[in-house]
C-alpha cells in the first residue's frame, strides 16, 4: 500500500482539512509532523495544525522515535505506522480507532510498505479498535505492543504478520481482547505473540489460527494467558505454525479444538511447567499435514476434556517427557488414514479416562513407544495397525490384535489389568533374548492365542540349560496359536513351556553330533559331516583331531536317532 513521503503531504492536508459546502467532514490525512514526541491532542504537533479525528486517518512517517501523550479521549477512524517507533502513555483516557472498512484497509496498521519499520506500544489506558495489522506489507516490519494497567479491546480480527513481518507483545499485567487472530497470514507473512507475565492475557473471541499460508509463533510464559474457540497450528499445507507454553502459571487454552498440524506443520511446546487446556486435540488432523507435540517437566501438563488424536489423517507425534503430563477422556493413535507415534519417557504419563486405541485406521502405522513412561486408560486396544513397544507400565486391559514388542533392548512391560490375545484376533508378541531380558509381566489374567516370536539379541548365545521366562500373568487361560523360537544352531535346541501363568522358553544342550541342532542326529547332519570330510576341523570334527574322517563317522551314526 504505498504512501507518499509524509512531508509532502502538508498542502493535501491543508486542502482536506476543510468543510464541504453542505457543512459535513472531509475524510483526510493527518500527519504526525513531532519528531520529538508530544500529547497527541496538540494540534502544533501535526502538520496543518490539525488533531486527526472522526473520518481522519493519523499517519506516523517520520522515522523517528519518541514518546508521545494522550490528554482526553481521541476518536478517530485509523492510524498508520509507517517508519516510527513511539509510546503513548494514554493517561488512563481512551484512544478509539473505529475504522471497519476490513482488512484491507484497517483501524490500525503498523508497517505500511515494503522497507518501513514500525512500531507502537500503549500504556496506562484504553485503547478500543475494529481491524488490526501488523506487518502489513511484503518488506514490511511492524509490532505493537501493550504492557501494564492497559486494555486493549480489538473488535475484530488481529492480524500478526500480514504480508510482511508482525510482532505483538502482552506484557506484564495488560489485556487484549479481540475477535479472531491471524499469525503469519500470507505467504510472506511472518507473525510472533508473546504473551508475557502475571496477569497478562489475550483472548480471542473466535479462532487463533497461527501459520496459515505463512509463519508464525505464539509463545505464553511467566504467568500469562492466552485463549480461543480453537487453536490451530499449521492452518493450511504451506503453513507453518508453533505455540510455546513455559512457566509456572503460564497457560494456553482453546475452548474447541487445539491442532498441530492442520494441514500444514504444527509444533506445540509445553515445559516449565506450563499448561495447555483444550476441549479436543489434534496432532496431524489433515492429509498431508504434520504435527509434533511435546509436554517437558515436572508439572507441564495438557489438559484435553474430550478426545486425543494423533495421526488422524496425517502425521503425528506426541512425546511427553521428564515426568510431563497428559489427559484426555478418549485417545486414538493412527484412528483413521494418518500414521501417528506418542513416545513417552522419563516418567512421563499419558492418562485416558476411557478407551485409547493404536493403529485402528486403515492408513499407516500407530505406534506407542514406552521407555519408563506409562499409559493409563480403561482399555487399551492395539489394532491390526498398532505396536506397543518398550519398557515401561500400562494401566489398563489390553486387547491386542498387533504387535507387543518387548525384551531387549527395551526391558520390562508391566500390564496392570488383564491381557487378551485371543484366537482370531491376530495379534502378535515379540520376545527379543538378552542375558538380562526382562520382559512381559501382566498383572491380571492372560487369554492367549495368536503368535509369539521370540528371537536373540544380535551377538547373544544363550548357554544349555539356560530358562528365560518370556510372558507371566497373574492367571493364564488358552496358549498361543503359533510359536516361533530362535533357530536352533551349534547343539542349541529350544522349547516352550507354559508354567501355570508363565511361558518359558528353556535352552537345551543337543548333541555335538547333531550338526544342524534340529534335535535329531539324521541324514542332513550327515551330509554336514561329510561335506567337511577332512583335514581343518570345525563342528563335525567330532573327536577334536582337527581332521574329519571315519573316527568321527563312527561317532555319528553311533548317536544316529531312531
Amino acid at each position: 500500500m504505498p504512501r507518499p513521503n509524509a512531508r509532502m503531504l502538508a498542502t493535501l492536508v491543508a486542502i482536506a482539512g476543510g468543510v464541504s459546502p453542505a457543512g459535513s467532514a472531509i475524510a483526510a490525512q493527518r500527519v504526525w509532523n513531532a519528531p520529538g514526541g508530544g500529547a497527541l491532542g496538540e494540534p502544533t504537533n501535526w502538520l496543518a495544525g490539525v488533531v486527526p479525528g472522526l473520518g481522519d486517518e493519523g499517519l506516523f512517517s517520520l522515522g523517528a522515535t519518541y514518546n508521545a501523550s494522550l490528554a482526553a479521549a481521541l476518536t478517530t477512524d485509523r492510524f498508520s505506522v509507517g517508519s516510527d517507533d513511539f509510546t503513548i502513555n494514554l493517561g488512563t483516557n481512551t484512544l478509539d480507532l473505529q475504522r471497519s472498512v476490513g482488512l484491507t484497509d484497517p483501524s490500525l496498521a503498523v508497517g505500511l510498505q515494503s522497507g518501513e519499520t514500525g512500531a507502537i506500544t500503549f500504556i496506562n489506558g484504553d485503547v478500543t479498535s475494529v481491524y488490526t495489522s501488523l506487518g502489513f506489507a511484503s518488506g514490511s516490519i511492524g509490532s505493537a505492543t501493550v504492557s501494564g494497567a492497559t486494555s486493549w479491546t480489538n473488535s475484530q480480527t488481529m492480524v500478526v504478520g500480514d504480508a510482511g513481518v508482525g510482532s505483538l507483545s502482552v506484557m506484564n499485567g495488560a489485556v487484549l481482547t479481540n475477535g479472531p487472530s491471524r499469525i503469519g497470514l500470507a505467504s510472506t507473512g511472518d507473525g510472533a505473540v508473546l504473551v508475557s507475565g502475571s496477569n497478562a492475557t489475550w483472548t480471542n473471541g473466535f479462532s487463533m489460527r497461527v501459520g496459515l499460508d505463512g509463519v508464525g509463533q505464539v509463545t505464553v510464559n511467566a504467568g500469562g494467558f492466552a485463549e480461543a474457540s480453537a487453536v490451530e497450528l499449521g492452518y493450511n499445507s504451506a503453513g507453518d505454525g508453533d505455540a510455546i507454553v513455559d512457566g509456572v502459571d503460564s497457560v494456553l487454552r482453546a475452548a474447541g479444538v487445539m491442532t498441530v498440524g492442520r494441514s500444514g506443520a504444527g509444533t506445540l511446546l509445553v515445559s516449565g511447567a506450563g499448561e495447555a487446556r483444550s476441549g479436543s486435540a489434534s496432532v496431524g488432523l489433515n492429509g498431508g499435514s504434520v504435527g509434533g507435540a511435546t509436554v517437558r517437566n515436572t508439572n507441564s501438563k495438557w489438559t484435553i476434556t474430550n478426545a486425543l488424536n494423533v495421526g488422524q489423517n496425517g502425521g503425528g507425534l506426541l512425546t511427553i517427557e521428564q515426568n510431563g503430563l497428559v489427559t484426555a477422556s478418549s485417545a486414538n493413535v493412527s484412528g483413521a488414514a494418518g500414521s501417528g507415534t506418542v513416545s513417552i519417557t522419563s516418567g512421563g504419563k499419558l492418562d485416558v479416562q476411557f478407551q485409547m486405541g493404536v493403529g485402528l485406521g486403515s492408513g499407516g502405522l500407530g505406534t506407542v513407544s514406552l521407555d519408563g513412561g506409562t499409559i493409563e486408560a480403561a482399555t487399551l486396544t492395539i489394532g491390526p495397525s498398532g505396536q506397543l513397544v518398550g519398557r515401561g507400565t500400562a494401566v489398563a486391559n489390553v486387547i491386542n490384535a498387533g504387535i507387543i514388542r518387548v525384551g531387549a533392548p527395551q526391558g520390562l512391560l508391566g500390564l496392570q489389568g488383564s491381557f487378551d490375545q485371543s484366537t482370531g484376533l491376530g495379534g502378535t508378541v515379540i520376545v527379543e533374548l538378552a542375558p538380562t531380558t526382562e520382559v512381559m509381566v501382566v498383572n491380571g489374567n492372560a487369554t492367549l492365542g495368536g503368535r509369539l516370536t521370540v528371537t536373540l539379541a544380535p551377538g547373544f548365545t544363550p548357554s544349555p540349560g539356560q530358562e528365560f521366562t518370556v510372558f507371566s500373568a497373574t492367571s493364564r487361560s488358552g496358549a498361543f496359536d503359533t510359536v516361533q523360537l530362535p533357530t536352533p544352531t551349534g547343539g542349541l535346541t529350544y522349547t516352550l513351556e507354559y508354567r501355570g501363568g508363565n511361558a518359558v522358553v528353556v535352552v537345551g544342550g543337543g548333541l555335538p553330533e547333531d550338526l544342524n541342532g534340529d534335535g535329531s542326529v539324521d541324514g542332513a547332519d550327515l551330509g554336514l559331516l561329510l561335506g567337511a570330510w577332512g583335514p581343518g576341523g570345525g563342528p563335525a570334527d567330532l573327536n577334536g583331531d582337527t581332521i574329519v574322517d571315519g573316527a568321527d563317522l563312527g561317532l555319528l551314526l553311533a548317536a544316529w536317532t531312531p
